[in-house]
């Protein structure tokens, strides 16, 4: 195959080895922009919690612990106006998670630790975007809890 030359640069012959070549890589490239993406999250069961109301301010917090009673993560639930205002979810040095609410989820947040389970925190760990939240893991239709 003859390649034109371009901005003056020798033109080169490819044999099949290279047409080969060229069409693994750009298959290859193809491949991977056109995988199914799939979540990269950490997913923690939640075992217990326990929640708190500060008089001093307007925040509140939910701790949540796992298997052997350990303190994995703190739900913040803070007094802002726009969920852009928030922090964006971090596991500390200490390595307990922390993900940001705004103050009015508090009371859905309760009633989904009381009244759903199981239950987990699924920390985003892929690259870019931060989509932390807790939830339930996969149930049945129609289990009726």
């Amino acid at each position: 195959m003859q390649l034109k030359s371009l901005c003056g640069v020798k033109a080169k012959t490819l044999n099949n080895s290279g047409v080969k070549l060229i069409i693994l890589i750009a298959t290859l490239i193809w491949a991977a922009l056109s995988a199914p993406v799939h979540a990269q999250y950490m997913s923690i069961d939640i075992v217990d919690y326990q929640y708190a109301q500060f008089s001093s301010s307007d925040e509140a917090s939910v701790d949540l612990y796992g298997t052997r009673g350990k303190l994995f993560g703190i739900l913040i639930f803070l007094p802002v106006d726009k969920p852009g205002d928030l922090p964006a979810a971090a596991q500390g040095i200490d390595g307990v998670i922390r993900l940001y609410y705004k103050r009015e989820r508090l009371q859905g947040v309760i009633d989904q630790l009381r009244n759903e389970t199981p239950l987990v925190l699924n920390y985003w760990i892929g690259a870019g975007g931060n989509n932390s939240h807790i939830g339930t893991m996969r149930e049945p239709v129609g289990e009726g809890e």
